[in-house]
């Protein structure tokens, strides 16, 4: 069984991937990256050219930032709630994790990121909307809704994370 200080420790990780990749899609829509990387790895960029020419490409680059983007809140919500869940039905606190007021929401997430992205509500998925969390919501009207940025801001994912850890430190054993 995964222990509780990798489980902190993998969540933490995904989060920081997460900030970061924010910070890349804040560059990547005003600073002139191609120039800092060439100014960086000199007259024999070789290795970099590809990367300088990405950088270059303000448009392919600002896409490029937002799908890395994607997929790492893609991978820091599935892996952080089938880990957590697995921890606590391993231990038997499932009840304790359902109970958590961003549960269902971040369920309904990680089941839109590994299907289509697109929200596809179940029976279940009925019975408990709408869901609050923060400032976020999930109503029934947003069956078949494409998840993306506004659904799911980048600061929400982070926040959840941080809420999560909080909730593995603190009302887990």
């Amino acid at each position: 069984m995964l222990l509780k200080i990798d489980l902190i420790g993998s969540i933490g990780a995904h989060a920081d991937s997460l900030r970061l990749a924010s910070v890349l899609r804040l560059l990547a829509r005003g600073t002139d990256l191609a120039a800092s990387l060439q100014s960086f790895v000199g007259a024999s960029p070789t290795a970099f050219q590809a990367s300088i020419t990405l950088l270059g490409d303000k448009s392919k680059l600002i896409h490029s930032a937002d799908q890395l983007y994607l997929t790492l809140v893609r991978a820091a919500v599935t892996e952080s709630l089938d880990l957590t869940r697995d921890y606590c039905r391993k231990s038997g606190q499932t009840e304790v994790l359902k109970s958590q007021p961003w549960f269902h929401m971040f369920r309904i997430f990680r089941n839109t990121f590994n299907h289509n992205f697109k929200l596809e509500f179940g029976k279940e998925d009925l019975k408990v909307l709408p869901l609050t969390w923060k400032n976020l919501s999930i109503v029934a009207s947003d069956n078949a809704k494409e998840l993306t940025h506004k659904l799911l801001p980048p600061s929400a994912a982070i926040d959840w994370l941080t809420d999560l850890e909080n909730f593995i430190s603190s009302q887990l054993a």
